[in-house]
């Protein structure tokens, strides 16, 4: 019987370093030193290694809270998964400590782009989407628009946040701080005394909203029934994302799309792409146009 053919994860466990550094010295591609080099080509004489010409990934799915923060338990923790490549998204302000990983696999994120990041950054136009959306309310007549951000603390949500302010102030509205509905830290029970404060005891009553992801709009919506708000008679919605449910809600959602599929593709052939040594000349970041969807849960205010 013939002996099973170490893989490119096996050598990089003797080798004590990452698949893509295994990758790189297979391929003779720069970015690994010296001594590095030595000993992996070493391994890799030593146990007959031949690459294979045909590759096959498996997807894992990792909670970010399940990873080690430092570099050296994020190897190990790679290393026993067979782990080669990283795609990370919607990162908070909190999760700067992947910058750690950077040495150890070839990382892409989608909807962030850390600063003074080595990383590949995917994004949509998330401010331009903002002021699309927020724009095509005030054309549609109104003035009295809130924002609802779940999670002001990521950025493409602080994005289109940023695109609702400019759409204001191009328009010459003042940008009102009671419409401004940030429930980043809050309980449900929170949201649900927020929103009825907002309908029944707010200065300023809004007759339209941009909530700035589609599923806080599923999640929202549940509570303007329970206090009586009728969309789009009594207020007007715009969601972000255009995910497949947005179509069939009642009424189907107003939205801005942004590519989720190029999205996904994108982060993941710049990843395999270094993974493997391959040489197909990827952007390291990469900027995705959005666009507004009209559909029938906008409609002007009542007089």
């Amino acid at each position: 019987m013939s002996k099973k053919m170490d893989s490119i994860y096996e050598i990089a466990k003797i080798a004590k370093v990452s698949s893509a550094t295994v990758s790189r010295v297979i391929n003779g591609k720069e970015g690994v030193g010296d001594d590095t080099r030595k000993k992996i080509l070493q391994i890799l004489n030593d146990r007959n290694f031949k690459p294979s010409s045909d590759y096959s990934y498996n997807i894992m799915l990792i909670s970010l809270d399940r990873l080690p923060k430092d570099e050296e338990g994020f190897r190990i923790y790679c290393n026993q998964r067979g782990i080669s490549a990283g795609i990370f998204l919607n990162l908070s302000e909190e999760d700067i400590y992947i910058l750690n990983y950077s040495n150890i696999i070839p990382i892409a994120t989608v909807g962030t782009k850390l600063e003074n990041s080595p990383f590949y950054s995917i994004k949509s136009e998330n401010e331009q989407g903002g002021y699309d959306a927020t724009k095509f309310l005030i054309d549609m007549g109104h003035e009295n628009i809130a924002i609802m951000i779940s999670k002001l603390n990521v950025q493409d949500h602080k994005e289109r946040y940023e695109g609702y302010i400019r759409a204001h102030k191009e328009a010459g509205l003042t940008v009102k701080k009671e419409l401004i509905f940030d429930y980043t830290s809050f309980t449900d029970n929170d949201v649900t005394f927020g929103l009825e404060n907002l309908f029944d005891d707010s200065s300023v009553i809004p007759t339209a909203a941009f909530i700035v992801d589609d599923y806080e709009v599923l999640r929202l919506s549940s509570i303007f029934r329970t206090t009586n708000v009728s969309i789009p008679e009594d207020l007007s919605i715009i969601g972000f994302d255009d995910y497949y449910f947005a179509q069939h809600l009642n009424p189907p959602l107003t939205t801005v799309r942004q590519p989720l599929f190029e999205l996904g593709h994108q982060a993941a052939l710049a990843v395999l792409n270094e993974a493997i040594g391959g040489d197909f000349p990827i952007d390291h970041n990469i900027v995705l146009p959005t666009r507004l969807i009209s559909r029938k849960s906008v409609k002007t205010p009542k007089k």
